[in-house]
């Protein structure tokens, strides 16, 4: 068993914006969210590509900020900035997040708005003028975001604003292109690895085969034996005929139906410990994360995501210096064979009566231990993907000291 720990620290690389919710759970956060997970994107994998498209965007827009952001049901993940770098926000830290609920583009006077004007975005940093739109990668449910912020201007043109909406769509169709290529990568590995079992499994009837001619003058042979060893030879190119329709029938479906890439625990226990360790650093909190260093490796598909979101949720209803664990498990008793995602902390823990609103997402928002929206969301979006891969979804919790989830999907 590994671990990844991250050790607490007092330092707060940066403030948290919290602006407030009561209304009730929307809908499409949970659309949004499901539609994210499919993408099943490396955020920090987008930075050199998109990143000359963000400083563009500025340049036309003349404003000191652009980003291009990619909205979960917990965090804005900034995949390209015009200032460089890529980070993540709470969700209800940012604009963005009122974009995404737009049809074409949103766009606000940051000092005069009410829900900003306070903010240390606005007093502190001086930003006074935002405008965004919504990045929807071909369906009607929006993703993520381009925006431009500035100090110095508090409007665009007609031109300025239909140039930044032809940067969104080349965006858009990066993306689209992007997912499109993971999956072929996906079927091209698959492909090589049927190559390499066709070529093991055929090897020893063709090694009959050869030895039938080599080790035998047919020439001198009687018609007798001739006929057995022709017998054999047919056998063996039978069965190899029969052989490789199996194998190639078989890889087919699969190739068909999962065109997904596959992990190892260990690139899979990096790689949250990587995204998520910005989100618990700023509230002092460990994040350790075990896993079996076993060379077997998983499907991919909405590992992160599904993951991601259990963490995301910990950490919101964690306080500060307190502790959140996660546990990723290949269990092989089990019919079919699971991998298995424990995530649990010390937080404030969930009410009886509370349980089953959050994973209906019927709740009503909740603040975090640092004043965080709670949206319930995250349980909610875990519970119904995971369901929709045939796996199950089990929650336990008590008030004033803790909550554990236990996610199990199947792999075979």
């Amino acid at each position: 068993m590994f671990k990844l720990l991250k050790i607490c620290s007092s330092q707060v690389p940066f403030d948290i914006f919290v602006i407030p919710k009561s209304a009730q759970l929307n809908v499409h956060d949970l659309d949004r969210a499901s539609a994210l997970a499919a993408l099943d994107f490396d955020y920090n994998g987008l930075k050199n590509e998109l990143e000359s498209l963000s400083i563009l965007a500025a340049k036309i827009a003349g404003t000191e900020l652009s980003e291009i952001n990619l909205l979960d049901s917990y965090a804005q993940w900034t995949v390209a900035s015009s200032l460089g770098g890529s980070y993540q926000k709470p969700l209800e830290a940012t604009v963005c997040n009122h974009t995404v609920e737009e049809a074409r583009d949103f766009e606000t006077r940051l000092d005069l708005d009410p829900r900003f004007k306070n903010k240390e975005f606005v007093t502190q940093q001086g930003f006074i003028y935002y405008f965004g739109i919504p990045l929807t990668l071909g369906q009607t449910i929006p993703v993520g975001s381009l925006c431009v912020v500035g100090k110095s201007i508090n409007s665009l043109s007609k031109d300025q604003k239909d140039q930044l909406h032809l940067i969104a769509q080349q965006i858009e169709q990066y993306l689209g292109l992007k997912q499109h290529t993971v999956h072929l990568e996906a079927q091209l590995k698959q492909q090589q690895q049927l190559t390499r079992r066709l070529a093991h499994d055929i090897r020893s009837p063709l090694s009959g085969i050869a030895q039938l001619k080599t080790e035998q003058d047919f020439k001198t042979m009687e018609r007798e034996d001739l006929e057995i060893y022709l017998s054999a030879a047919v056998a063996s190119a039978a069965a190899i005929l029969t052989l490789t329709d199996d194998i190639l029938s078989k890889d087919a479906a699969r190739l068909h139906t999962n065109a997904s890439a596959y992990v190892t625990l260990t690139e899979l226990g990096t790689k949250l410990y990587e995204l998520y360790t910005p989100q618990a650093t700023p509230k002092n909190i460990e994040l350790q994360i075990d896993y079996d260093a076993t060379s077997v490796k998983v499907p991919r598909k909405n590992l992160l995501p599904l993951a991601g979101n259990l963490i995301a949720n910990a950490i919101k209803f964690t306080p500060s210096g307190g502790k959140v664990s996660v546990t990723l498990k290949i269990l092989r008793d089990q019919d079919p064979t699971c991998i298995e995602i424990q995530v649990e902390d010390n937080g404030i823990g969930i009410a009886p009566e509370n349980l089953k609103t959050i994973t209906s997402g019927t709740a009503r928002a909740q603040a975090g231990t640092a004043g965080e929206t709670g949206y319930g969301l995250g349980l909610r979006f875990v519970k119904e993907l995971s369901e929709r891969q045939g796996g199950t979804f089990t929650i336990t919790s008590k008030e004033g000291l803790g909550t554990k989830v236990f996610l199990r999907l199947p792999i075979d």
